[in-house]
């Protein structure tokens, strides 16, 4: 009779733990879905702005590239006014056509290094505004793109944390699978012991990955 009565109360922990362990399992699974999804997404847009990066990247060294190989142009035109004065119309003409196909940040430090009589701290390509202007968008898309597969790492990670519990889950499962069959109390108590250490472990690797 008491052995009966202990087989009961251990087919009644068992079930206990059975369906925690079920509601834990199929939770843990939803949530490793869900975080793995949110990763992949995180990835993509880490990609996407690394690949913007790229090509804003080399549009921008180009204009660098082009906007100094003009201002050169336009202060040697500039000098070439001043030792023949009476071809400085012509020169006019000719640099307001360059400086018109320079880049709209250039043109605007342009006036005031031309004012300075080209004192260093003028140089247009060198100003910080002028850096700023052409530089803001590959430097913005190129942090977008850690900030994303940093992000993407650690809802990854989660994700990876949550089925390893849902591993653990299924091997309490499992216990309390066997635990429900076997024809010995004792063996019963120390599956039932085995599962419940098990969901306990679980619960703790959820715990730890949110």
């Amino acid at each position: 009779m008491m052995v009966r009565s202990v087989r009961d109360v251990f087919e009644v922990i068992s079930a206990i733990l059975l369906g925690l362990v079920s509601v834990a399992t199929a939770f843990g699974a939803y949530q490793a879905s869900v975080w793995s999804t949110q990763a992949a997404e995180l990835a993509s847009i880490s990609q996407q702005a690394r690949d913007l990066n790229l090509t804003e990247g080399l549009t921008t060294q180009l204009v660098y590239a082009d906007d100094s190989g003009k201002m050169i142009e336009l202060t040697r035109l500039t000098f070439e006014a001043q030792l023949y004065p009476d071809r400085a119309e012509q020169i006019a003409i000719t640099q307001q056509a360059i400086l018109q196909s320079t880049s709209p940040e250039f043109v605007a430090g342009w006036e005031p290094f031309e004012a300075s009589r080209f004192a260093p701290e003028y140089i247009p390509i060198t100003s910080a505004a002028y850096e700023a202007a052409i530089f803001a968008t590959p430097q913005s898309l190129q942090y977008v793109s850690y900030v994303a597969d940093r992000a993407g790492d650690i809802v990854g990670d989660k994700s990876d944390g949550v089925t390893v519990a849902a591993i653990v889950f299924a091997i309490a499962l499992f216990l309390l699978g066997v635990a429900g069959v076997t024809t010995s109390w004792r063996l019963a108590a120390w599956l039932i012991g085995g599962a419940a250490l098990a969901f306990l472990a679980g619960v703790l690797v959820v715990l730890l990955a949110a």
